[in-house]
């Protein structure tokens, strides 16, 4: 058994329209209580409503808005979990607009898990309740309300919040996420959260006897949810319309047979920045968070009138239009761009440009410590110096926006600029070799000098698919996060450096031309291959019976050499590297060695062509050899 501190969940309830039917059929009624009242087979009290984060204590918890936490304590009997679980949402949170929250989630204090990851069985004497007003603050907590559904249509109990203790003292040794818990975890299940002492005390009072009052409002509110989602499940195959309907409506008011409200048009409205605004995603996100669009419906014999929402679907088509081509302006992609992928400069003519990078995209990686790895922005330029034909697509809705560029291979930068350092310093004798801190430098000016002349041939396409929320919140994509995590530069920087420890004492050498460096001079022609992968090939061909050397050569990366031995059976011994130190040593501790199987050369009438690639159907195998195979 664990023992587990929280368990969460809870979506916004959804009335289906048949259950809005039976609703206006019933006399609707509200009941009023103090903090004390029934709920199912229990009875409850309101013991704590706050929104003190401090009690809230919910990680990564929306910050647009006002997070409310609502303690319900059992008197007579604890809460059968799988009650909790079931009827939770009947909790409704009415704030100081009328306006009305589903629970955001639910938590429990201490509950075991058994293996199979189910919660235990044990009664809980408190459950708490935590409520999400978006762009709400404190104010909407002045008068509000518990809406608690009992199981009669049209009947409901109000509890004021305004009665429950708003505040609760801690024990001095309460952990910094008390909110959580207010005893540590422990692996067996305990009786009771709460400290003895702040433990409510509390006498069983009767069940209340529930008073009946018509709110009109209530069931307005409910039909013009029903209206909401079913337009909402209409437009299927228009994701704006059905994001406008689906984001639900604020600040509703009744004013005898007209509803009024106001739905999110979700449009960021470009238009309205000023040039040169430093936070202009934060504005264009702040717009498109806003409930703007003011519509009327007319109520006619308790149903809102044909006209009067054929009106709403037209001002709703139009607005979602309107905000699908506002998100195609290009100030929009140019914010997403610098939110996402900053220009680390602002010209550039020569690779040594990319180590001076401009203020704001240094404070931009210092403001991103944990995801840029705590490396420098000059580490960071190059890469996002590659990125390059940037495009915002916005066909799917403001959940779906498709952001997607064309960039160099992260993983293909890093290593062409760790075997160009690697170079560097092996050009060095030992005695003046850079070393410590000096070899970061080295590496720097490396990747800098890479991404210049690999961003014009940047060929690698990455998509992110965005959401509006998302973004408004600063959240940025998994596979962002997923691409940033290739650049893994702390691993190579230190693979680079382990490297140069291995270093020969001597310096090396400048690569050969691609050809011959020794041996046979005549006979059939032989003209060997090598891939692009920045690593040089030395050669030989040797008898395939006695081992007797025949010729060397050298192959520069993406080149090939001609050499010539007379007929006969050879085969190949390979060293690939990239640092060279002559026939003796080659590439030194950072060599590989290999040869192939039995390789005929036939008469001088024919030409052979050797691709040193492994490729699936290749007819020469090859082999691990040691470098002592080498020796002439």
């Amino acid at each position: 058994m664990k023992t587990q501190n929280r368990f969460i969940g809870g979506f916004p309830f959804l009335p289906l329209l048949a259950a809005l039917l039976v609703l206006l059929l019933c006399s609707g009624a509200t009941a009023e209580a103090g903090t004390v009242f029934p709920w199912r087979a229990y009875v409850l009290d309101v013991t704590l409503a706050s929104s003190d984060p401090a009690l809230v204590a919910m990680e990564d918890a929306p910050t647009d808005g006002l997070l409310v936490v609502v303690e319900l304590t059992a008197l007579t009997q604890g809460m059968d979990v799988d009650d909790i679980q079931t009827y939770y949402t009947e909790f409704a949170l009415r704030d100081a607009n009328s306006d009305e929250y589903a629970p955001y989630m639910w938590r429990l204090r201490d509950v075991t898990v058994d293996a199979d990851g189910k919660l235990s069985a044990t009664p809980q004497d408190t459950m708490e309740l935590i409520y999400y007003l978006k762009d709400k603050d404190a104010s909407a907590l002045e008068n509000a309300q518990l809406m608690i559904d009992t199981e009669r249509p049209g009947e409901r109990i109000v509890v004021s919040l305004a009665k429950a203790p708003s505040t609760r003292e801690m024990p001095a040794d309460a952990s910094a996420d008390v909110g959580d818990h207010a005893e540590p975890l422990t692996t067996e299940p305990t009786p009771q959260t709460l400290q003895p002492e702040l433990a409510p005390t509390h006498t069983a009072s009767p069940e209340p006897t529930a008073t009946i009052t018509p709110t009109t409002k209530d069931w307005v509110r409910e039909m013009l949810h029903a209206a909401l989602v079913q337009r909402g499940e209409a437009a299927s195959k228009k994701p704006w319309v059905k994001a406008v309907y689906e984001a639900g409506f604020q600040n509703l008011s009744v004013e005898d047979d007209n509803v009024s409200f106001q739905l999110r048009s979700f449009d960021p409205k470009p238009k309205s920045l000023e040039e040169g605004e430093t936070d202009a995603l934060q504005q264009l996100m702040k717009n498109a968070s806003t409930f703007d669009l003011d519509i009327t419906l007319v109520l006619e014999e308790q149903a809102f009138t044909a006209k009067s929402l054929k009106a709403m679907d037209t001002v709703v088509t139009k607005a979602a239009a309107a905000a699908q081509k506002a998100f195609g302006d290009k100030r929009v992609k140019a914010a997403l761009k610098d939110w996402l992928l900053p220009s680390p400069i602002e010209k550039v003519k020569q690779s040594e440009d990319l180590l001076v990078t401009t203020d704001a995209f240094s404070h931009w990686i210092e403001q991103n410590d944990a995801l840029f790895s705590g490396c420098t922005p000059q580490v960071w330029a190059p890469l996002f110096y590659g990125q390059t034909k940037q495009t915002l697509s916005a066909k799917n809705g403001p959940y779906s926006l498709t952001f997607t560029c064309v960039s160099i291979h992260p993983e293909d930068l890093l290593k062409n600029a760790s075997k160009q350092a690697l170079s560097t310093v092996a050009k060095q004798p030992a005695s003046i070799r850079a070393s410590g801190d000096a070899l970061d430098g080295v590496f720097i000016n490396a990747l800098a000098s890479n991404s210049f002349t690999m961003r014009k041939k940047a060929n690698e396409k990455f998509t992110l698919t965005l959401s509006v929320d998302d973004i408004a919140q600063g959240k940025r994509s998994d596979a962002y996060e997923a691409y940033v995590a290739r650049y893994n530069c702390v691993e190579v920087l230190r693979d680079f450096k382990a490297q140069v420890e291995d270093l020969p004492e001597a310096a090396a050498l400048d690569y050969p031309k691609s050809g011959r460096l020794s041996g046979s001079t005549s006979g059939t022609k032989i003209i060997i291959k090598a891939p692009k992968d920045g690593q040089g090939r030395y050669i030989q061909l040797r008898s395939y019976y006695s081992d007797a050397f025949a010729v060397s050569g050298f192959i520069q990366p993406g080149k090939s050499c001609t050499v010539r031995v007379p007929q006969g059976d050879y085969y190949l011994l390979i060293a690939v590297g990239v640092t060279w130190y002559g026939e003796e040593t080659i590439f030194g501790e950072q060599s590989v060695f290999s040869r192939t199987g039995l390789f005929e050369v036939a008469s001088r009438r024919y030409y052979h062509t050797v691709t040193l690639e492994p490729k699936s159907g290749g007819n020469l195998p090859l082999y691990g050899v040691s470098g002592d195979e080498f020796a002439q």
